[in-house]
């Protein structure tokens, strides 16, 4: 499969993710439909970045593919439990993991520390 395939595959699974993770966050009660969605979104977005990573020819990773698996680790786990615990200070919650994806789409464009 091509790079710009697996690019593709990235970005969709990237904003189903934030999608899945604001309904969860912002619909009345968490939707068991919406966390098994993103959850899987989560992972075939892992193995996209994977796939982008094994065309990309990163042999030894460099930093920037480390935050960014650092920060997948913590959205993919803290996330649907926020959604799902918090009862108060949700929108807090909410926009930190924003924030989170945000500096991980910097470290995507931008490519530091190569």
């Amino acid at each position: 499969m091509s790079y710009e395939f697996y690019k593709v595959v990235h970005l969709m699974c990237l904003i189903l993710v934030v999608s899945c993770l604001g309904i969860g966050f912002f619909s009345g009660t968490p939707r068991k439909w919406a966390r098994m969605l993103g959850m899987g979104s989560s992972l075939f977005l892992f193995i996209a970045g994977f796939g982008l990573l094994a065309k990309g020819n990163f042999s030894p990773w460099p930093l920037w593919v480390k935050i960014k698996i650092v920060i997948w680790v913590v959205l993919a786990g803290s996330g649907p439990i926020l959604a799902k615990r918090l009862k108060s200070n949700r929108e807090i919650a909410f926009f930190g993991l924003l924030a989170l994806f945000s500096a991980a789409i910097i470290l995507a464009v931008v490519k530091p520390y190569s």
